[in-house]
């Protein structure tokens, strides 16, 4: 099935309603910690809800533009297939994560053959090789888990690191 123009920017929407922090108070943490807690479990619900796939079906084709306010590119996913699994988890295959610098150049592309990702805790998780590509090195390894809240991900399994630049060693002579 290929998604319609509304569609798209439904998933888009969905996939950006995955990022989102609040802002604490440091008066009261007990307060704090409740308040952040239903504030995860609010934004969690509403990821499940809004995300524009219902359970059990399958889109192809699907590409997420992602721009800044200056309308330079930051992002984009482009998903070969995915398929809503359950309410919470989303099978994805063949995504390539392009992400570009500030100027709107290619910066680094992340290649998952297949992936899961649990609309609950904002989890991408893949048990299959991937890799990420930069024009100064290119790094794989046998997993990878990356959290969309707080932009940080893990490679394990077999890491590897092949340098294509040597200048980006440091001064290299």
């Amino acid at each position: 099935m290929r998604l319609s123009v509304d569609r798209s920017w439904g998933l888009i929407l969905g996939f950006l309603s995955l990022v989102g922090i609040c802002g604490l108070n440091a008066d009261e943490p007990a307060k704090q910690e409740v308040d952040t807690k239903k504030a995860e479990e609010t934004a969690a619900e509403e990821r499940i809800r809004s995300f524009p796939l219902p359970v059990s079906n399958t889109a192809s084709g699907i590409r997420v533009p992602n721009f800044s306010e200056a309308g330079v590119m930051v992002s984009q996913f482009v998903i070969g297939s995915a398929t809503r699994k359950t309410e919470e988890l989303v099978s994805m295959e063949r995504v390539s994560m392009e992400l570009f610098d500030k100027l709107g150049k290619s910066e680094f592309v992340i290649e998952l053959p297949a992936s899961i990702l649990n609309l609950r805790t904002g989890m991408i998780v893949s048990e299959d090789p991937i890799s990420i590509k930069n024009p100064k090195f290119e790094l794989v390894g046998e997993k990878m888990e990356f959290d969309t809240k707080r932009k940080q991900g893990r490679l394990m399994g077999g890491v590897k690191m092949v340098i294509l630049d040597v200048n980006v060693l440091g001064n290299a002579k």
